[in-house]
């Protein structure tokens, strides 16, 4: 039987969720940090917020495409507002371990009832959950139209190039989605993009906190075990890179891999209860007086009432965890907007302080690592790493994510968009007049 001939090029985009920027130069991943010697390299740096993939695959800042955190606030347009009828037992929903059969009723009831691709509730106390709607998933990213800009993922099939998405919600299994890119890639599809992802670091370093260099301070709580986990997954991720860049060398002439972190992870060594902070010290009440979302490391607050702000303002202001983002402070970072959706006020918290219980994680569960901190000195930046025929292996400085859409249009061979905001590394990207999805 005659092996099927090689196709010409292909570009494997792995995208290490929470890869610090030292983690490629730690020893620990011998393969990758060889590669790095070969490759263009430096740092990617998330714009502050949840929604990277928006920024990643549009070439767009939160301000722009007004994507910033995975729930946005809309009491009018929210899929949990079916909720209300429950009255006062829409309290009792709270981030428990022994609440998740609740979650999933909540989530499966919520589609039944909406219709909605994606239902989940997180762990949004049951006294808020009404007021929010999903932002980022409101359908498969890499749908048609599903970002609010053309993303790249529209440009491939503009264009007839093949891609293959292995992430959320194909899959978050790492296994899986390492075992479904081999395959295609031995089969030698003629797939020009493929993007896949890795969560390992991410889900462990939440609970083991991140692997630090020795000379750092630890999380109060990391012990030798929790290390030597983190450790373990660095070695693992290096085994699965080394061998899918080997199966690609093999099965196709032309190989591009782009490695990065989406953003890195910092030891948590202080944990605040915002909400119980902000009800003691002003007497305001949550749901009636004001409404609070935790993304861990931002407190998003909105107010009904001059006196509930003028109160809260008060008090965060002087408090030693975290501080009022002022509008010079978000036009800075990108993240000014004109409208209420990420709250009337943003709080955000001092590098190492947790806001606990947050929305994303249940109680019981130790919480050891956190990312999304204005200040990067202890999260780090991501990693990242281009290796390709012809690139080089220039030290390219710190990238901001929105720089990943224009260089991925290059390397696939795609034009770029009008709205696009990055910056390619790896030549000048032609802009075309293409479909611009409007904003939301």
């Amino acid at each position: 039987m005659t092996a099927k001939p090689r196709p010409k090029q292909t570009t494997l985009m792995l995208i290490l969720d929470a890869c610090r920027s030292d983690y490629f130069t730690s020893g620990e991943m011998p393969y990758i940090e060889k590669l790095q010697k070969e490759s263009l390299h430096g740092e990617g740096e998330s714009p502050p917020g949840f929604a990277q993939r928006t920024t990643m695959f549009t070439g767009t800042y939160p301000d722009t495409s007004q994507n910033f955190s995975a729930f946005g606030y809309s009491p009018e347009n929210s899929p949990f507002k079916w909720l209300n009828k429950m009255g006062p037992l829409r309290h009792l929903y709270l981030p428990h371990a022994w609440m998740i059969p609740a979650r999933m009723a909540i989530r499966t009831i919520t589609k039944k009832v909406t219709g909605n691709f994606h239902t989940d509730p997180a762990w949004i106390r049951g006294s808020f959950l009404p007021f929010f709607e999903v932002v980022e998933d409101t359908r498969p990213i890499f749908d048609e139209g599903a970002l609010p800009f053309t993303s790249v993922f529209d440009l491939c099939r503009q264009y007839n190039k093949e891609f293959f998405y292995g992430a959320h919600p194909v899959s978050g299994d790492d296994e899986e989605i390492y075992k479904m890119l081999l395959e295609r890639i031995h089969r030698r599809d003629e797939t020009e993009l493929y993007i896949g992802q890795f969560s390992a670091l991410d889900e462990g370093g939440h609970p083991h906190g991140p692997y630090l260099p020795p000379d750092w301070e630890q999380a109060p709580d990391q012990s030798k075990k929790d290390v030597d986990h983190m450790r373990s997954a660095l070695h693992e991720i290096d085994r699965k890179v080394r061998t899918l860049h080997e199966a690609l060398l093999e099965n196709y002439e032309k190989v591009n891999i782009l490695i990065l972190g989406d953003h890195g992870m910092a030891p948590v060594r202080r944990r605040v209860n915002v909400l119980k902070d902000v009800q003691k010290a002003t007497g305001a009440k949550p749901g009636k007086d004001f409404v609070l979302f935790l993304d861990s490391t931002y407190a998003k607050f909105w107010f009904h009432d001059k006196e509930t702000e003028r109160k809260i303002m008060e008090h965060l202001a002087t408090v030693d965890y975290g501080h009022i983002i002022d509008d010079a402070e978000a036009r800075h970072h990108r993240i000014k907007f004109d409208h209420r959706r990420y709250g009337d006020m943003m709080f955000a918290a001092d590098v190492g302080v947790l806001f606990w219980p947050d929305y994303f994680h249940i109680m019981e569960r130790p919480i050891k690592g956190m990312h999304g901190y204005i200040d990067k000195d202890e999260e780090t930046y991501g990693a990242l790493l281009l290796h390709g025929p012809g690139l080089g292996s220039d030290d390219i400085g710190r990238r901001i994510l929105v720089d990943i859409f224009p260089t991925l249009c290059d390397l696939v061979g795609l034009p770029t968009t009008p709205h696009n905001e990055g910056r390619s590394m790896v030549g000048e990207e032609k802009v075309r007049e293409v479909e611009v999805h409007p904003r939301h």
